[in-house]
């Protein structure tokens, strides 16, 4: 169950890139 864990940090780090692109 490796890649769930890496597919739900990736989209954590995408989520907060954008966060931070927006603000």
């Amino acid at each position: 169950m490796r890649f769930l864990v890496i597919l739900m940090l990736t989209l954590i780090k995408l989520t907060i890139c954008k966060e931070k692109l927006f603000v």
